[in-house]
């Protein structure tokens, strides 16, 4: 039930703590944060962004916040605890969590990142770059990037991962063997 206007009430109304990049702290807030920023920057919706941006470039025609009713049709139904659970909404703040994809859209996003040929290569370049180290004990995240945590315990392995009501899902990139998973579920 959040929505842009709390987000605004919220901007408007709240203090730090700390100093921005004083410390490293995953916030779902901070992505509708980023979202917003990016329908104002584009004057576009969020999902209009995601399709012309990400999704067309790479030929993910199964990605987005509305699918087509054929695609609609497939997606499964969220579930805890062994029962049913509704879709979540996030009316004005939808990249906090509410993009639908399909496994095979996904895999054409970690190829991307791989380096087969794609009309992103440069903008996928940057998201790699690490942006923040982290540098907290027993953490086995070393650094982060624009959406990517980067972990180097063993190789380098560039990952994301998220969960809403009935659903979770993670995307990992291996960049030495050059392998990558998915798991929607």
């Amino acid at each position: 039930q959040y929505s842009k206007s709390k987000l605004q009430k919220f901007l408007a109304d709240h203090e730090l703590t700390r100093a921005p990049g004083s410390r490293f702290q995953y916030s779902n807030l901070g992505i509708a944060i980023v979202g917003h920023i990016l329908e104002e920057q584009y004057q576009m919706s969020y999902d209009e962004i995601i399709k012309q941006t990400i999704a067309k470039p790479l030929g993910m025609m199964s990605t987005g916040l509305e699918l087509p009713a054929v695609d609609s049709s497939s997606i499964t139904r969220g579930h805890k605890n062994g029962n049913p659970v509704p879709y979540w909404n996030f009316p004005g703040v939808e990249s906090m969590g509410a993009l639908k994809s399909t496994t095979s859209d996904q895999a054409a996003f970690i190829k991307a990142h791989l380096g087969s040929p794609n009309p992103l290569r440069a903008a996928i370049s940057m998201v790699q770059e690490p942006l923040f180290d982290i540098k907290q004990a027993n953490k086995r995240i070393d650094k982060v990037g624009m959406g990517w945590m980067l972990s180097t315990e063993q190789d380098s392995i560039w990952w994301h991962n998220g969960g809403t009501g009935g659903y979770s899902s993670f995307v990992g990139i291996n960049a030495e063997t050059g392998a990558g998973v998915v798991v929607l579920s």
